[in-house]
């Protein structure tokens, strides 16, 4: 047997012979790196002989101390990207994900399908074996991006980007039984009205002010316009999302019957997300989840809506167009991103 007959049958040894062989030629190099860096330069796996002439895109978008609808929002990326490749997607959320239980939730160990309905049409040991796979990337989440122009922020979207992944989530995106009824009942508790807006007030972690996170955005300023716009009888009503309960605290003080807001959820008082933690509550980690995707999609219920700049304040609106209508008045309170400063970190 030649040594090259050897090589190639060893994918491995194969790889690196050809980095020692070709690792100083420059157009070698060129071409590693154009595959690097542009997301339709794809690797394809063969991993066996099942569903030849069909691409499959294995979709893991987690990502280690990411919160639900960061996770949520590279998830919408990678699914767009894979019908811009015309491949069949596969989505299977790997154990990082900070709301994965140990025990069976709503019948399955998949930690997207605590929530939403399975999009998958093939097991993962079909994956496993299927002809032509490609697996997610980060670089994949550029195709997405790119339709917010190419110098804007992660927090900065157009209205194209949202239309786009608004279409995702009508194909893809639709709430498991346990979780539409979660979500119908909180709504008809609360007794929203049809002149309800919708406010999100990110705390907690954002009083750091980490490096490349926005600035945060005070119950103060959120007041300001508010009261403006209950003065002027565009809204009677207020229904308040927050991961924080000093902010929750002040704007009961401010608003008291007019304000509307979930109960039954976890909220922390410091400057440590609520997504980190830790309570003697059965499934806290999966309801910490099931907390957040109820208050996106009841803010997507409301007629109006005031937020900071955020993950969950992006995917509410991509949420609401999905649903085929708009706020009758959005307003995201941009005060910047921090520049300069640490990068976060979980404690």
């Amino acid at each position: 047997m030649k040594v090259t007959d050897f090589l190639e049958r060893h994918d491995q040894l194969y790889f690196w012979a050809l980095v020692i062989r070709f690792g100083r030629n420059k157009n070698f190099r060129s071409k590693v790196n154009m595959i690097n860096k542009d997301p339709r330069q794809v690797v394809i796996e063969k991993r066996g002989s099942l569903y030849r002439g069909r691409l499959m895109y294995e979709l893991d978008p987690v990502m280690p101390n990411a919160g639900f609808f960061a996770v949520f929002r590279r998830l919408l990326s990678g699914l767009y990207y894979a019908d811009e490749i015309g491949a069949t997607p596969f989505i299977s959320y790997s154990n990082l994900f900070l709301y994965a239980e140990n025990d069976t939730i709503n019948g399955t160990n998949e930690p997207f399908e605590y929530y939403f309905k399975s999009i998958n049409k093939i097991t993962k040991e079909e994956v496993n074996r299927a002809n032509a796979v490609i697996q997610f990337e980060p670089k994949h989440i550029r195709l997405a991006e790119s339709l917010n122009g190419a110098r804007q922020l992660l927090y900065t979207v157009r209205d194209e980007y949202l239309d786009a992944m608004a279409t995702v989530v009508k194909k893809y995106i639709h709430l498991n039984r346990v979780m539409d009824e979660y979500i119908n009942n909180g709504i008809t508790e609360l007794g929203l009205t049809g002149n309800t807006v919708a406010v999100h007030c990110r705390g907690t972690d954002y009083n750091v002010g980490s490096k490349e996170h926005p600035i945060i955005v005070t119950p103060e300023d959120y007041f300001t316009i508010l009261d403006e716009w209950v003065a002027a009888g565009r809204f009677n009503h207020i229904f308040l999302a927050t991961d924080d309960q000093n902010c929750l605290d002040k704007f009961i003080a401010h608003y008291g019957n007019r304000l509307s807001y979930y109960k039954d959820v976890e909220r922390a008082k410091g400057s440590e997300g609520v997504h980190f933690s830790q309570s003697k509550r059965s499934n806290h980690k999966y309801r910490l989840g099931a907390e957040v995707v109820r208050d996106a999609y009841t803010m997507a219920y409301c007629s109006g809506l005031l937020a900071g700049m955020s993950e969950v304040s992006i995917c509410t609106r991509i949420i609401k167009r999905a649903q085929n209508t708009l706020y009758k008045e959005e307003l995201i309170l941009d005060k910047g991103i921090v520049l300069r400063g640490r990068t976060f970190q979980h404690k």
